[in-house]
This record gives C-alpha cells, sequence and structure tokens, in this order.
C-alpha cells in the first residue's frame, strides 16, 4: 500500500446534482473539500443523500456540521 494513492471520493463533474450540492455546502458551511470527501466515504451517509436524489418522495434532506475541535 506505501506509494498506492486512493481515488477520490469526489470528481467533480461526474454527477452534477452532487457538484451543485458539494459547490452549496462548501460555500455555506465554508468547509474544506475533505470533510466532503470524508462524508462521501461513509456509505451511510452517501446512500442516504442518493436517495433524496434519486426518490422523488424524499422532498427533505439535512445536513449537519459538528464543530467539534476532535474532528
Amino acid at each position: 500500500m506505501a506509494g498506492k494513492k486512493e481515488a477520490p471520493v469526489y470528481e467533480p463533474g461526474v454527477d452534477l446534482r452532487l457538484d451543485f450540492v458539494y459547490g452549496y455546502i462548501i460555500r455555506s458551511f465554508r468547509i474544506k473539500p475533505d470533510k466532503w470527501n470524508k462524508f462521501l466515504s461513509n456509505e451511510d451517509y452517501k446512500a442516504a443523500l442518493f436517495d433524496f436524489f434519486e426518490n422523488p418522495q424524499t422532498m427533505v434532506t439535512q445536513l449537519r456540521l459538528r464543530y467539534d475541535k476532535h474532528t
């Protein structure tokens, strides 16, 4: 594994829905892109986000940001 670089979780331009949410979250919460990648690397969070995108019955999704010093 030494020297092997892990592929980024978020790649701009691949999914325009993610691009929109990424831009909004980065500007609104003023977080660094690595926090967004950490969010998307969690399969449960990613599944909830894509459920919001793909299920028309899911009208609202809520993202929260924790301001812990240890995260």
